[in-house]
């Protein structure tokens, strides 16, 4: 049973190792840990000093610098190719795939996901939307920016045009600007949210749509954490050491969210919905 066992482990290991994604993952971290090592060496010398530490630091980084560009990232995919030619016979190596073109992502792709969040989340059914969702998200992107053409409450948003310009393309041009804004910072898990759930994708991929939601609630880091309690110390004061909890949630999140619009009106309303005496003094 052991040995069954240690078989399929080192069949799926294999299977990993040789997939081409890892080899151009091995290739970058490669060509990355061949320039540090150097300063590492350098930085464990015994009679190494302040000022050359920091040259070296500022060498190692320049270098480091230089590899994000495109001619590097080309070299990077020679160099894998060129392995896999050398490899060929001996091993067969899976293929890096466009998800948009081929329909085929990695098999682990969602695994770790939903071996946390599978109560909330199907993994079959979130690849097969994601495969869905990946042809045609541009679209669905540009659909969404399309009312900051005629959106009279969003003025920060509105994108000029001249009605009175002789260029017939002035049209064109300014839709052009928008498909380049919408696909700049594309790839940001909040930037996705939003296109699904200002589109009304929910329902049509209501798995990815909780799988995002859940995704950008996660904490990157303490840092949100330590804001709140540092407003709860302005807040919770021991002059008020009878608010409610439900007083102090709502607080809380008037001092915490501040970047979040608010309409105004809409909560005079609310406020003037449930006071009788309130809506007579603002008619």
């Amino acid at each position: 049973m052991t040995d069954r066992v240690s078989s399929v482990k080192a069949g799926s290991l294999l299977e990993y190792l040789l997939q081409e994604r890892f080899l151009l993952t091995a290739f970058i971290f490669k060509k990355i840990f061949d320039k540090t090592s150097t300063l590492s060496e350098c930085l464990q010398s015994v009679d190494i000093d302040l000022c050359a530490a920091i040259s070296h630091v500022e060498q190692t980084l320049n270098i480091i610098k230089t590899f994000r560009s495109d001619d590097e990232f080309k070299n990077l995919i020679q160099a894998k190719d060129d392995f896999i030619q050398s490899k060929n016979k001996e091993f067969s190596f899976t293929p890096l795939p466009e998800v948009a073109e081929t329909n085929v992502i990695p098999k682990d792709a969602f695994k770790g996901f939903s071996e946390i969040y599978g109560k909330f989340v199907d993994e079959e059914s979130l690849k097969h939307e994601y495969i869905q969702f990946s042809k045609s998200y541009f679209d669905f992107e540009k659909i969404m920016n399309l009312p900051l053409k005629f959106d009279d409450t969003n003025k920060d948003s509105w994108i000029q045009f001249d009605t009175d310009s002789d260029d017939d393309n002035g049209d064109d041009i300014q839709y052009n600007k928008i498909d380049q804004n919408s696909k700049e910072n594309s790839g940001t898990i909040n930037t996705i949210y939003k296109v699904v759930h200002l589109s009304g994708l929910k329902e049509i991929f209501p798995t990815m749509y909780t799988a995002l939601s859940i995704a950008v609630t996660l904490p990157v880091s303490s840092a949100s954490s330590e804001r709140a309690f540092s407003k709860l110390k302005l807040v919770k004061t021991r002059l008020r050491s009878t608010m409610s909890e439900d007083r102090l949630e709502a607080l809380m999140i008037m001092a915490c969210e501040l970047d979040v619009q608010i309409d105004t009106e809409c909560v005079i309303k609310y406020f003037a919905s449930n006071s009788s005496v309130l809506a007579k003094l603002l008619t």
